[in-house]
């Protein structure tokens, strides 16, 4: 049966509401926009264009994907990002608007190193590659910034790859499949160096009992995400110790043949894992945490030997 846009509309805000989404009307519109390929203004002033059945089964789908809790950016495969839009899928963490503060603290940061002859720039666990893409696409006219993408899910090294080829940039970044920085250690002569580093990475911060709360209507659409990039063991920072020691590593490694190496780490967690974050990189001598437009505790930055 034929609906007209603003039935459909109707039917889908009901849908998603009984089922606990949040935004119900605003979901609805996005899923039928894209569907479409028009903007929401044109479902506004179209509201008696009726959509044949087979639209309206599509449609119908989307909304009931939806109405699982399954995030929008996975049923449309986009997600927007620093003004940039990303291809997104079940293989990687969603972007989210928190971890553009990574992008604007860098952002802040390059223009202190333009007098350097290179400045390495290394992105930890890229996921989509919306932090380095987004960074690359910034700094398109710095030349001195060598770019590195680093994950170790192949399937996610595949989609920041497509990314980078829809923004024309993939002969911009190098990717690796790296567990941390282990891959980059091996040639010690690219870390090791006189030139400054900076490392950026949304690892997977959440504690083991984050699955406990999957039912709640706000962290329900984590159970479609990848684990790898979600879960950071017990209390959640494990994989920002094992990447402390890596970077303590090549501190001490690089004093030993060019002192006063400059460091800069930008490392996203939970608001409450500041303090414990903080202590593991107090080996750095510069240690802020930042906070996001929530006014939450959501950015360490730990820099060595560079002047913010």
């Amino acid at each position: 049966m034929k609906k007209t846009i603003k039935q459909a509309l109707k039917w889908a805000t009901d849908k998603l509401a009984q089922n606990n989404i949040s935004n119900p009307s605003l979901e609805a519109d996005i899923l039928l926009s894209f569907l479409l390929t028009r903007d929401r203004e044109y479902l506004l002033s179209h509201p008696e264009e009726r959509l044949s059945g087979i639209f309206f089964n599509k449609f119908r789908k989307m909304i009931e994907k939806r109405s699982t809790g399954r995030p929008t950016a996975q049923i449309i495969g986009h997600k927007e990002f620093f003004g940039l839009d990303f291809l997104v899928n079940k293989n990687v963490l969603i972007p989210r608007p928190e971890t553009e503060l990574i992008v604007e603290e860098v952002l802040k940061l390059v223009p202190s190193m333009l007098n350097e002859k290179k400045i390495i720039c290394i992105d930890i666990g890229t996921g989509s590659g919306c932090i380095i893409i987004s960074l690359v696409k910034k700094l398109k006219n710095c030349k001195k910034v060598e770019f590195f993408a680093l994950d170790i899910s192949n399937k996610a090294l595949y989609v920041a790859r497509q990314n980078a080829k829809e923004h024309g940039l993939v002969k911009k970044v190098i990717f690796r499949k790296s567990d941390l920085l282990k891959e980059l250690i091996k040639k010690p002569k690219l870390l090791v160096t006189k030139h400054p580093i900076i490392i950026t990475a949304n690892l997977p911060y959440l504690p083991s009992s984050w699955k406990n709360k999957l039912d709640l209507p706000e962290t329900i659409g984590l159970k479609y995400e990848p684990t790898i990039a979600l879960e950071g063991g017990l209390d959640g920072l494990g994989l920002y110790r094992r990447l402390a020691k890596q970077i303590k590593w090549l501190i001490e490694q690089g004093n030993k043949y060019q002192p006063n190496q400059k460091i800069a780490i930008f490392c996203e967690i939970d608001a409450s894992q500041s303090k414990k974050i903080s202590k593991l990189f107090s080996f750095m001598k510069k240690i802020e945490i930042k906070k996001d437009l929530s006014g939450l505790d959501r950015l360490l930055v730990a820099t060595n030997n560079i002047k913010v």
